[in-house]
């Protein structure tokens, strides 16, 4: 295993493209990308919480930034869903990284992370920060976190500053959730692939990749997710009342992603999908889930699905489910309900 400050590369996957000179800039126009992973919490959530490990997958969609000097008074981002091509926000930072303006959504939060991006770079020009995410937002897929990973790393390529990627994630990551585990920034910086993660109290989170044969799963949007930081305060208050039965929960999770490592290496889908089963009723007893995502779970596995569970914090958002054989049927089957979704393979192998 090797330490989050080991596993983040922070010039990874990122480029710079040269076009013809722009009179305002006195020099060729440099374009800087950065791309950053979304991810899918498999087996270990909330558990990893008081020191379970956890099994995760990078996604091979996430968010792509697009970083370029500009010739305006403030630095600005614009954020797009690929989904619908829609634009999600656009917000402005001032050359003293005050919050100058937002417009189009609820971009707050947004302008106040593009801000905490900045303050680890130095900016001799505003810039132009466009992004364009591949996942649905604030539904447990690590989108803010594959967001940050994209931005930080496009501004430190195009400012020869890659040095200081990480802790500009770790900063933008802080304002989007208070107190981030680690886990969404690590897989957001990771390569494609399903990883086991442990820590111990009070020690830095550590990952291992699990060489798994190609893994096909289903995603679904069951609902709106709730706060993340809510959630885990909703399981801390739980524990402080009944800690024994709590603590007795948390093991079982933690036994049970340490079971799914072994299953996933061996491509024993099967197993695999009856763990997932077993971590979603463990989830359950935390009270995390919803009848929404329970109901998804019922649907996907009646459409084949070798398992199914909630992936992230729960109370809302979204299901992954088992599917070997290919996503459509159970595709088909949430879409019968209203539940949007989309197939999804990770392989270790892949870029």
């Amino acid at each position: 295993m090797v330490s989050s400050r080991e596993c983040f590369n922070p010039s990874e996957e990122t480029f710079v493209t040269k076009s013809e000179p722009q009179k305002d800039l006195g020099a060729e126009a440099v374009v800087a990308r950065g791309h950053g992973r979304a991810k899918l919490i498999l087996f270990g959530e909330h558990a990893v919480v008081y020191g379970k490990p956890a099994v995760a997958a990078g996604l091979p969609r996430g968010a792509t930034a697009t970083v370029q000097f500009s010739d305006a008074a403030v630095h600005q981002l614009t954020l797009r869903s690929a989904l619908d091509e829609d634009v999600y926000a656009r917000v402005e930072c001032g050359a003293a990284l005050d919050n100058v303006g937002v417009d189009a959504g609820d971009g707050e939060r947004l302008c106040k992370a593009f801000a905490a991006i900045l303050g680890h770079f130095d900016c001799p020009k505003t810039l132009q920060v466009d992004v364009t995410i591949e996942v649905p937002m604030g539904v447990g897929l690590g989108s803010s976190a594959a967001l940050s990973v994209a931005v930080a790393r496009g501004i430190g390529q195009l400012l020869g500053q890659p040095e200081q990627v990480d802790e500009a994630v770790d900063a933008s990551e802080r304002v989007f959730h208070g107190n981030p585990s680690g886990l969404d920034q690590m897989m957001a910086a990771s390569k494609s692939g399903v990883y086991f993660y442990a820590r111990a109290y009070d020690s830095e989170l550590e990952v291992a990749p699990i060489e798994a044969p190609a893994l096909t799963l289903a995603v679904c949007e069951a609902g709106p997710a709730a706060s993340t930081a809510a959630m885990v305060e909703m399981v801390a208050q739980r524990r402080l009342r009944e800690s024994q039965l709590i603590d007795s929960v948390n093991q079982v999770i933690g036994d049970t992603a340490r079971a799914a490592s072994a299953a996933l290496t061996d491509g024993d889908w099967a197993r695999v999908g009856e763990l997932m089963d077993i971590n979603h009723g463990a989830l359950s007893s935390l009270g995390v889930t919803t009848r929404a995502i329970d109901a998804a779970c019922h649907v996907a596995r009646g459409a084949g699905a070798l398992g199914a569970k909630l992936t992230g914090a729960g109370g809302g958002g979204c299901v992954v489910a088992l599917t070997p054989g290919g996503a459509e049927d159970v595709l088909k089957a949430w879409a019968e309900h209203g539940w949007s979704g989309f197939e999804v393979t990770i392989d270790h192998r892949s870029k």
